[in-house]
């Protein structure tokens, strides 16, 4: 391979050096992660971090979700309002339960304990979870198209020539002065 190796005047004499391992980054993922790893406690605590991570974010979209519910719901709010306000904090419960459970069938659950009711329940479960992040999906689209939503505003009126069509604006108050 062309410049694999170079030689390298040093003081010692002339040394070959190769250009790969001078060009690689000390840092990769393959080098730092990989070793740890491959030690089951070290792998363990990284996993039940990033579950405590989750949760603490789940913790905090439902935080969020409160304070934006208290400031824009009034107290006559429809249940259809409440679970499209909420919309971030039940997607975000329904991947995490997803996870939660991929969990408890790939490793929290010994084989010899899993049974026909077991399997019955998750599949339960995991089926809540889809319907969490279907409705998650449906409550980001409400949210969406609620911006798209226009209100007459009194005292505007919009002429022929709107601006849609090239025109501007204008107040009640200014179309009586001409």
């Amino acid at each position: 391979m062309w410049g694999a190796t170079r030689s390298c005047a040093c003081s010692s004499g002339v040394a070959d050096i190769d250009s790969t391992a001078i060009n690689a980054p000390l840092l990769t993922v393959k080098r730092l992660l990989y070793p740890l790893l491959a030690h089951p406690r070290v792998a363990h605590a990284i996993k039940y971090t990033v579950y405590i991570g989750l949760f603490f974010n789940l913790g905090r979209f439902a935080w969020d979700d409160f304070q934006a519910m208290e400031a824009a719901l009034p107290a006559d709010a429809s249940l259809d309002d409440y679970l499209t306000q909420f919309a971030t904090t039940i997607d975000m419960l329904g991947w995490v339960g997803l996870v939660f459970l991929f969990e408890l069938e790939t490793y929290a659950v010994p084989d010899e304990k899993w049974t026909a009711w077991l399997a019955t329940l998750i599949r339960g479960l995991r089926l809540a979870c889809y319907v969490m992040i279907a409705q998650g999906a449906y409550g980001y689209t409400v949210e969406t198209l609620e911006l798209y939503d226009t209100h007459p505003v009194d005292g505007v009126t919009i002429s022929a020539s709107s601006p849609t069509r090239g025109g501007r604006c204008r107040s009640a108050s200014s179309s009586m002065k001409r």
